[in-house]
């Protein structure tokens, strides 16, 4: 669907929701730092 580093982050959600244990991208990342800002505060997860 997105072909941006968005489906990445719709990607990790949908597999988040559904249960799934491991959460793999074999993606490129083209901007990362932005990416993970968002992941921060989306995810409640300092480690981002």
């Amino acid at each position: 669907m997105f072909q941006s580093d968005f489906g990445i982050i719709e990607d990790y959600f949908v597999k988040r929701r559904k249960g799934y244990k491991t959460i793999e991208n074999y993606k490129q990342i083209k901007h990362v730092d932005e990416m993970l800002k968002f992941m921060r505060i989306f995810v409640e997860d300092e480690r981002f």
